[in-house]
């Protein structure tokens, strides 16, 4: 979505992402589990500033392409936003359907999901530099 996604070229080019402000993530039907995770991603400094620093992959229609694109479009605009909450609904449906299917499921899960992604996204990256 061209909206989010310069929401996320905007966190990443502000260069300063460590002006966190609060800012919520509406549930969208048992998601607090997820926006939780997230939340809690997104105030740690590092992991921010790698999400919103890192290039998508060239395989733009993978799964995890998709997933990580959503997930830096909530950060930036998180991070860029004026209003008190987002209901991240474009990130929601990039999951899997174990976690979109409007079901409580386990934080530690999606934990794993999403570090999981992450880490097979900046490896791409890292072997695309390397080409």
């Amino acid at each position: 979505s061209d909206d989010t996604s310069s929401f996320a070229a905007a966190a990443a080019a502000d260069g300063n992402t460590n002006h966190v402000k609060p800012l919520g993530l509406n549930n969208l039907g048992n998601t607090c589990y997820m926006n939780s995770v997230l939340q809690a991603l997104y105030l740690s400094d590092p992991y921010r500033d790698s999400v919103l620093g890192l290039k998508p992959s060239r395989d733009q229609n993978s799964k995890a392409a998709k997933v990580w694109r959503e997930l830096m479009a909530v950060f930036g605009f998180l991070t860029l936003s004026s209003r008190r909450a987002f209901g991240p609904r474009q990130f929601v449906s990039t999951l899997p359907t174990i976690f979109s299917n409007q079901t409580q499921q386990d934080a530690t899960e999606f934990l794993k999901f999403v570090l999981d992604t992450t880490h097979a996204q900046q490896q791409q990256q890292q072997q695309q530099q390397q080409q």
